[in-house]
Order: C-alpha cells, then sequence, then structure tokens
C-alpha cells in the first residue's frame, strides 16, 4: 500500500483488497480530492484495517457482512457491473459515485444512518460538486444510484437488509421532481434548423464552424423519423432499404465512438419517405466523391421547404 501526492490536495491511495485463496494478488487505487496528507494516510491505514478484518472472517468462514467499507461495497459494484452493463450506464455509476457517494467511503455500511443522508443531499443542493449546485433530476439520480448499490449488496450479503432498506425510508425527504414537458419544434422553428444545418454559418473570427454541411442529412433523418442521435449516427449503408423505402435502427453509438444495442435493446423498422431517401442518397454519392464536394449546396429539389411538406 502506498500514498502519493499528485497535485494540490490531491493524493492516489494503492491498497490491496480481499482475495479468494488461490487467486492472484489484488490491488486497486483511488484519487482523494481537497484532501490533507494526514487525512490520505488515515484512508491508507483504514484500508488495511478493513483487509485484516475481511481475511480474519474469510478464515473461520463467515461473510464480512457489514465489516467493509462502503468504500469496498462501491468498487465490488462497479467491477461487477462493468461485466454486465453498458459502457455508459458504468460511466455514469463512477460519476456519481466519485462526486457524490464517496463522501461515504470511510464508513461502514452498519454506521449509514438517515442523518448522513439527509445532511449529504442539503449539501448536495446547495454547493454539489466543485461548489455548484445540483438539480433536483441528479439529486435523485444520486439516490437511486445509493440504493442500487446497497441492494446489490445485500443480495451478495455484503450488508444486512436494515441498511438497505434505510435508503428506501429516506427518499420521502428528498425534494419532489417537477418533469419538465416535452418540446416539439413549429414548422417555421424547424425550418430555420434545416436552413442553417444545410448552409451552416461561417465561423467567427479564429474560430471553427459550429458544425459541417454534411450533418444536414443527420438532421432531417432524425426530424423524419424521431430517432436518437446516437441512433441515427451509427446508422449504416445496410440499415437503409431505399427499394422497400425503410431503415432498420439497429444499434447506437455512445460518445466514446463504440457501438451499444438501441435503448429499448431491440432493432426497429422505420418507414423512410421520399423527400428523405433523396436527401440520404445526394448524401451517399456527395460522400463517395462522385459529385459535388460536401462543401457544395443540395439540389434545389432537396430543399428545406420540400422537405417540411413530407414532414406535415
Amino acid at each position: 500500500m502506498a500514498v502519493k501526492k499528485i497535485g494540490e490536495k490531491r493524493y492516489r491511495v494503492m491498497y490491496e483488497v480481499l482475495r479468494q485463496p488461490g487467486e492472484p494478488r489484488k490491488r486497486r487505487s483511488i484519487v482523494l480530492e481537497n484532501t490533507t496528507r494526514k487525512a490520505a494516510d488515515a484512508f491508507e491505514a483504514q484500508k488495511k484495517a478493513d483487509l485484516v478484518t475481511a481475511r480474519e472472517a474469510q478464515a473461520i468462514g463467515q461473510r464480512p457482512r457489514d465489516s467493509i467499507t462502503l468504500g469496498a461495497v462501491f468498487e465490488a459494484f462497479l467491477e461487477a457491473k462493468q461485466a454486465s452493463k453498458e459502457a455508459t450506464t458504468v460511466q455514469r455509476y463512477e460519476s456519481l459515485i466519485r462526486n457524490y457517494l464517496a463522501r461515504f467511503s470511510d464508513l461502514r455500511p452498519n454506521q449509514l444512518s438517515a442523518t448522513h443522508l439527509i445532511e449529504a443531499y442539503g449539501e448536495f443542493g446547495k454547493q454539489g460538486y466543485c461548489g455548484k449546485s445540483i438539480s433536483v433530476t441528479t439529486l435523485h439520480h444520486v439516490h437511486s444510484t445509493l440504493k442500487t448499490v446497497l441492494r446489490w449488496a445485500f443480495r451478495r450479503g455484503l450488508v444486512s437488509r436494515d441498511v438497505a432498506d434505510l435508503a428506501l425510508a429516506v427518499s420521502d425527504d428528498l425534494p419532489k421532481r417537477n418533469n419538465p414537458k416535452p418540446l416539439a419544434l413549429t414548422p417555421d422553428e424547424l425550418r430555420a434548423v434545416l436552413e442553417e444545418a444545410k448552409n451552416p454559418s461561417p465561423p467567427r473570427k479564429g474560430g471553427r464552424r459550429p458544425y459541417h454541411a454534411w450533418l444536414f442529412a443527420a438532421i432531417v433523418t432524425s426530424a423524419f423519423t424521431g430517432a436518437r442521435r446516437g441512433e441515427v449516427l451509427a446508422l449504416r449503408w445496410s440499415d437503409i432499404d431505399f427499394e422497400n423505402k425503410g431503415l432498420t435502427i439497429a444499434r447506437s453509438v455512445t460518445q466514446w465512438r463504440t457501438f451499444k444495442k438501441p435503448k429499448s435493446d431491440k432493432a426497429r423498422w422505420l418507414p423512410l419517405r421520399d423527400s428523405l431517401s433523396a436527401v440520404i442518397q445526394e448524401h451517399r454519392t456527395r460522400r463517395t466523391g462522385k459529385r459535388r464536394p460536401l462543401d457544395q449546396p443540395m439540389r434545389t429539389k432537396d430543399s428545406c421547404s420540400q422537405v417540411l411538406t413530407d414532414l406535415r
């Protein structure tokens, strides 16, 4: 185990975790933010004590229920979910745990109380992460993640039932969420979006274009089909059937440029209208370099007004 300073009030702590007989040595690391060397050394000492306790419980055949820290529970949860959840889901779990729930890492599960949660949630609402308050929706996401972790840990004998029930009991103390109403663009607003997409504004001095003209086909596809951004950007030519006038949503692209199944976990078929088909085929022709370069405008028959006529 070791503590290393990696920045102003930032320390990386390396520590060993419990392993099963015959397994290789397991080491983990965590970065402690806005802390002191003394606090980092105390954290390392606690990890050593946790490992000794877990080994003693293992030696006599006892489950280490409520004898490990919540930090160890968080780590075990994330490690397990990496094998069963999409990368985006795991990244979201990691973000919520690192930025918010990590404040409970030094507590043992049976030390966690309703007061801990209520006080922490109150601070999150005022200060949030890096001094910025968080929305009520994010606060509910934090609490939902904690409930998910504790239920998972209870099913594996890591925490007692009353600890898992604690998070459920505190749910009533959270502020109510106001679910925003979905907004739809008017024909004039959609016309403005498509005009800008087809002919992007020139970049500001020293800046870049907000996007390129070849995104016009993706924006029109989204407007026609209602498909999600990642689903539209993940479309392949093999997913588009011009002859039978349809396209198949079979995957989605993530912000890390990896592919995953659609949100519904099922492929779906969507109709392909003539004006959308013309836009896509024109895009395909320009992308293959057989006609005009990308910075030249679309043909007159693919104007925004004709696209909007088909959308009505």
